[in-house]
């Protein structure tokens, strides 16, 4: 799981509750790959559950191939579906970098 990229109308979390911010992205959601939905039984706009071992979250799922196989991504910012709240904060022991933008995680369809 990747996180942390920004949407080009948000500089930061502040700015997505501004409506026109709304209005061109109005709800968190999660990009997964076509292959991955197709493993899971999803389309665009079902609901998924990403799990890692801090936490979890309930998200609208977008399929795209913009994604790699196995790889799923998340904007940040968004109050309802935070992100940053289920990746951990450890650091890498050989570079001292913070894996804070990514982490293993399991996602599964949510029956809504």
């Amino acid at each position: 799981m990747t996180s942390g990229a920004r949407i080009s109308n948000a500089l930061h979390s502040r700015l997505h509750d501004i409506k026109l911010s709304r209005i061109l992205k109005n709800e968190a959601s999660c990009d997964i790959s076509s292959l991955d939905a197709k493993e899971l039984g999803v389309i665009s706009g079902d609901y998924i559950k990403i799990t890692t071992k801090i936490g979890s979250l309930d998200v609208k799922v977008n399929v795209t191939d913009r994604v790699l196989y196995k790889n799923i991504h998340m904007y940040h910012g968004y109050r309802e579906a935070d992100i940053n709240s289920i990746i951990c904060d450890n650091f890498d022991p050989y570079s001292g970098f913070p894996a804070y933008r990514s982490c293993k995680c399991k996602i599964e369809k949510m029956n809504r």
